[in-house]
């Protein structure tokens, strides 16, 4: 497969590494700005064409497929113009910053669907995967969610997007775990809209599955993105941070002492499997495998798309008060 990347920047380097380790060519590049940078990844990924214009790429060297690798505010300016040449491709997320633009792109081009992955690696970590099958037949009664944002407030437009340029990845992990997660948005409370000099938002959700969903996303909070889940068995499924799935249950009571004035309360750990450590950036290796073998094939069905990206964004649009179009 010759494959054509648009842009060339830091996290193209992890994909390109990716696509390399599994045996296909990265034909050509195209660069936005940046010429003496693209000339150097293509040196250190054997790239022999270079173009400042990705669509003179396209016409010029016909790709059999596209990875688009710009910078968030570039990919929704792109989103429709890439889909229009009809080839399998690979979106960095997010997809766009708005509900409108993809549905749009859905609208526009139907049959393009089932050749478009999304970026959301973290789908692919192999503890999400294990938590997925140990939660298969279980019943879950509770689930909570957070997402501590590291942010500089003052950037406004980084912060009205940063739901969905990063947030993203957790509620989308949230409805890939829980396959039939369509949920209600029950109470939400958007931090800025508030009066609160830090953003961010809480929020209580039911879910189709019957169980309840807690999301606190305050910004800069010294804590780890975390997803809980509690299930009718008393088990305790827990991803803190996202490369480490620890399974609990019970506790022991230990009475305060004089070291130790208060009791403490020790959760019973079951396990604690971490993702394996490997020259590539978690995720990467398998969502480029999944690209090649399945989208490429015309059968993204189960993988982060469109579809799925348009559930993920209209739900952060709803818990965060976003949702205009952005203009162009």
């Amino acid at each position: 497969m010759r494959i054509g990347l648009i842009g060339c920047g830091k996290i193209a380097h992890f994909h390109a590494r990716a696509l390399k380790a599994l045996g296909e060519e990265i034909a050509c590049v195209s660069y936005k700005a940046n010429r003496e940078n693209a000339e150097s990844f293509s040196r250190t990924f054997g790239i022999n064409r270079i173009f400042s214009d990705w669509e003179e790429m396209v016409v010029s060297e016909k790709p059999d497929a596209l990875w688009v690798l710009a910078d968030w505010e570039t990919i929704d300016e792109l989103l429709l113009q890439v889909l229009k040449y009809d080839l399998p491709v690979f979106f960095e997320k997010p997809v766009a910053l708005s509900s409108e633009k993809i549905a749009k792109a859905i609208s526009d081009y139907p049959f393009h669907m089932k050749s478009v992955q999304v970026g959301y690696n973290r789908r692919f970590y192999s503890v999400v995967g294990r938590l997925k099958e140990e939660l298969a037949g279980k019943r879950v009664i509770a689930t909570e969610v957070f997402i501590p944002e590291s942010v500089s407030i003052t950037d406004k437009k980084l912060v009205r997007y940063r739901a969905l340029q990063n947030s993203s990845h957790i509620i989308d992990l949230l409805c890939h775990i829980f396959d039939d997660f369509n949920p209600v948005v029950k109470y939400v409370t958007n931090m800025s809209e508030a009066g609160h000099e830090t953003p961010g938002f809480t929020a209580m959700l039911d879910s189709s599955g019957g169980f309840g969903v807690y999301i606190s996303s305050v910004f800069n909070s010294p804590i780890n993105t975390s997803i809980r889940i509690y299930t009718d068995d008393q088990t305790i499924y827990e991803l803190k941070p996202l490369e480490k799935l620890s399974v609990y249950r019970g506790f022991e009571i230990m009475e305060p002492n004089d070291k130790q004035p208060i009791r403490l309360y020790i959760p019973g750990v079951i396990s604690e499997i971490f993702e394996p450590a490997e020259k590539f950036k978690p995720g990467f290796l398998e969502q480029a495998r999944a690209f090649i073998d399945r989208t490429c094939k015309n059968n993204n069905e189960g993988l982060p798309n469109l579809y799925s990206s348009l559930r993920v964004t209209q739900l952060i649009e709803e818990l965060t008060g976003t949702g205009k179009e952005r203009n162009g």
